[in-house]
C-alpha cells in the first residue's frame, strides 16, 4: 500500500489462523557456566518450596545489599541486611539462616553477603524453612557462627550464585 501526505488508500488484508512453521535450526556451541547454574536453580525450584530471584528480577536489580532480595522473599521476615528471619515450622522465628556462596557454605551467614556486590550476583534461592530446601542443604550439618561467637544450625537456607 502506498500512502501519500493527502490522499487516502484502501487496501485488503488477509491473516490466517494456522501458525507459520519454521525451519529447523541446529545450535552448536557449550552452554555457558552462567546457563548450567540457572538451570540448577531452576531445576530445584521445581521440587522445593522456596523463592527464587534470577536475572532481571526487579527485586534482585533494585537491591543494594545482597540480602536485600529477601525482603520479597516468602516466608522471610526482613529488618536489615543482616536482621532476616525465616519461619520454622511449628518452632516459630527461625533465627540462623544458613548461607551459600556459589555452593560453599559461608559460616558467618548473612554477613559475610555483605562482601559480594549486588551487580555480580546471577540468582539468589531463599528457602524459609529447611525441611522445604534441596535435599543438599538440608543434609550439610554445617554450623552457622552468631555474632556473639556461638554456633548453631540454621533452619533457613539463602543460595546466592554470582556470574563467573
Amino acid at each position: 500500500v502506498e500512502a501519500t501526505e493527502r490522499g487516502t488508500a484502501e487496501t485488503t488484508i488477509t491473516m490466517s489462523d494456522r501458525a507459520q512453521p519454521l525451519d529447523a535450526v541446529t545450535v552448536i556451541g557449550e552452554p555457558s557456566h552462567d546457563s548450567k547454574i540457572l538451570e540448577d536453580v531452576l531445576r530445584r525450584q521445581r521440587s522445593s518450596f522456596g523463592t527464587v530471584f534470577l536475572p532481571g528480577n526487579p527485586s534482585l536489580q533494585g537491591a543494594l545489599h545482597t540480602a536485600d532480595v529477601l525482603r520479597a522473599a516468602r516466608g522471610f521476615s526482613y529488618r536489615s541486611p543482616t536482621e532476616i528471619y525465616g519461619r520454622s515450622l511449628g518452632r516459630g522465628l527461625c533465627t540462623t539462616i544458613k548461607v551459600y556462596l556459589n555452593g560453599v557454605f559461608l559460616p558467618g551467614g548473612l554477613e559475610d553477603l555483605d562482601v559480594i556486590p549486588v551487580r555480580d550476583v546471577l540468582a539468589v534461592e531463599a528457602y524459609p524453612d529447611i525441611a522445604f530446601a534441596p535435599i543438599q542443604w538440608r543434609m550439610n550439618r554445617g554450623m552457622t557462627i552468631n555474632r556473639d561467637g556461638t554456633a548453631t544450625q540454621g533452619c533457613a537456607v539463602v543460595a546466592v550464585w554470582t556470574s563467573r
